[in-house]
């Protein structure tokens, strides 16, 4: 197509596509901008578009799945019309500019795509606590930044997303894609789609090619993110294989334990070392486990928080991870828990990693936020070592309670496996060793205390001293519950012991003249305790903790376990950094 140029000594100028004839140079100039142009601009919203241009004398529609052909301008803007809704046509003059051109202020939304640095795109995407170490960590997985520069017309301005890329496949874009600079490619045809797991780690149970490879691949190198950033980065190397729950521990963890009670303390041993996962890390320190059946635990959960629902946990019907509300008598309280349909478990001591810290949860409740530790989407990740010994114990032939010193699967006889509880001390249940800790954490000083523990514990610096009313009564508490878990004493509690530290210092606080609420209610409870003695002579536990309340001095012992686990969580947190950090 040729154009005349304006000092044409003819008064005529002609189109020579359309042969039409125009009086003036700019006249032609108007008709073939407006009726022969070689270039449009497809908008795809208010301010994108891109350019088509023509090809063998024919304009292609830009969509991928459609592309195609017209002759002229009007009939490729009839297509876009009917076709493509809420996108239009303009044309666009040699140079690339619209005849009616944008606003200053569109033509800055649209040219608003800085150049960045490879540091400031990788700390963008990241958002690691320094610039250095978002750019190591991106070179760690070999993959480089991107940012995706949005608009459309629900939004106020456009919007960019930093993301990294693995490097390879960057590579292979580039190859394919429009480039108008070195760095920027013309104007895409793009959706933004998110992925359709609830999380990223994957469940076992999901049994095709791509769920075990690719999924779990992912999955170790997000924890390795967020771990290798906390003071704890070498847990995962410690802890050994890490393993979701397979449908047979699945299974297992929902079985009748009515049969075999004995295994609910390998319950609690299996989720010790345990890693939770959703919007943080939680690593299980020690957790106890209740039974649902009141015939075998008078403690069971009522309100029924933790019981796995099909559309409400992460594992449906089968296990529930994750904080629950949950109002113990003492208000409502976030509480961390684990439950299949036949017990849940709930974890008493923990070490949270959000983001750089390690916070040690000590107690029935989480500092952690409800957002951060759902239930629809919290996985676990066991120790494999310890599934394959529960699964093991699981599978041994006898369903009968084993008390074999040998099977595997007989509960440990020890005061500190007992559960943190100041009620119902007349019933067998209480005295149940459903509790577990980690086995580097199998000590008094590194264990969460309870009423039947607190007379371990050091006097100082744990918030109670050597005669103080709570130690005494944590002392009566520990002799009853030697009673049960010592089948040689016949079930006949010794208090002797408890006995004379009583009378001894009510002695001296008779001399000094100190009285107290607290120690008149010991005192109530000793008077009664002696007296349902020497009247029935020495009775066994359960049927002495009929006649005594022993939940009246639980409460007393109680009332300073905070105090001591506070110091319990700073042995905890420093025997953490020893093994696991730095």
């Amino acid at each position: 197509m040729t154009i005349p140029d304006e000092e044409d000594v003819n008064n005529s100028h002609v189109c020579i596509p359309c042969k039409k004839t125009f009086a003036s140079a700019a006249s032609l100039r108007s008709h073939v901008s407006n009726t022969h142009p070689t270039q449009l601009k497809f908008h795809l919203t208010e301010t994108l578009a891109v350019f088509v241009g023509k090809s063998n004398n024919k304009f292609a529609c830009p969509i991928s799945d459609c592309q195609k052909l017209y002759m002229t301008y009007d009939t490729f803007r009839k297509h876009t019309t009917k076709y493509h809704p809420g996108t239009h046509v303009s044309i666009a003059s040699v140079n690339g500019v619209k005849d009616n051109e944008d606003s200053p202020e569109v033509k800055r939304r649209k040219m608003g795509s800085p150049a960045f640095s490879k540091d400031h795109g990788c700390h963008a995407a990241l958002k690691l606590e320094t610039r250095t170490r978002s750019t190591l960590t991106a070179a760690s997985l070999d993959c480089l930044p991107v940012a995706v520069h949005m608009d459309h017309c629900t939004l106020n301005q456009t919007m960019t997303l930093f993301g990294v890329v693995n490097a390879d496949v960057l590579k292979d874009a580039q190859l394919h894609l429009p480039w108008s600079t070195s760095t920027l490619t013309s104007p895409l045809t793009t959706v933004l789609q998110l992925h359709t797991d609830n999380t990223s780690i994957i469940t076992n149970s999901q049994e095709t090619e791509n769920q075990e490879t690719v999924p779990r691949r992912f999955t170790e190198v997000a924890l390795r993110h967020i771990i290798s950033k906390s003071p704890l980065p070498h847990l995962l190397d410690k802890l050994g294989t890490l393993v979701e729950p397979s449908p047979a521990l699945l299974k297992a963890l929902n079985t009748d334990f009515r049969h075999r009670p004995s295994l609910i303390q390998s319950v609690a041993a299996l989720h010790t070392g345990a890693l939770l996962f959703d919007q943080e890390v939680v690593l299980v320190l020690a957790a106890e486990v209740y039974a649902r059946c009141k015939s075998r635990d008078t403690h069971g959960e009522v309100n029924l928080s933790s019981l796995p629902q099909a559309n409400a946990c992460a594992y449906p019907s089968s296990l529930l991870v994750g904080l629950v509300n949950e109002a113990d008598g003492h208000g409502m309280k976030k509480k961390l828990k684990i439950g299949s349909k036949t017990m849940n478990m709930l974890v008493t001591m923990g070490a949270r990693l959000p983001k750089d810290q390690c916070i040690v949860d000590i107690g029935p409740s989480s500092t952690a936020k409800a957002s951060s530790l759902r239930p629809t989407h919290t996985r676990i990740l066991y120790q494999e070592a310890k599934v394959k010994k529960f699964l093991d114990c699981f599978h041994n032939d006898s369903l009968s309670d084993p008390v074999s010193d040998d099977d595997p699967s007989a509960p440990t006889i020890s005061v500190s496996a007992l559960r943190q509880l100041t009620t119902a001390f007349d019933d067998p249940s209480t005295f149940a060793p459903w509790r577990s800790v980690m086995d580097e954490f199998d000590t008094d000083l590194t264990l969460p205390s309870t009423v039947f523990t607190l007379c371990d514990m050091p006097h100082q610096n744990y918030g109670s001293s050597s005669i103080a009313t709570e130690k005494i009564a944590s002392r009566f508490l520990q002799a009853l519950a030697c009673s049960y878990l010592e089948p040689n004493m016949q079930m006949i509690p010794d208090f002797s012991n408890a006995l004379k530290t009583f009378h001894a210092v009510q002695r001296v606080r008779n001399i000094k003249k100190m009285d107290g609420k607290d120690w008149n209610t010991l005192e109530r409870f000793v008077t009664n305790l002696e007296k349902a003695i020497a009247v029935n002579g020495q009775l066994e536990a359960q049927s002495l903790a009929m006649v005594c309340d022993f939940g009246s001095i639980a409460k007393l012992a109680s009332n300073r376990l905070s105090d001591c686990n506070d110091k319990v969580k700073e042995t905890v947190a420093e025997k953490l950094a020893g093994l696991f950090g730095v």
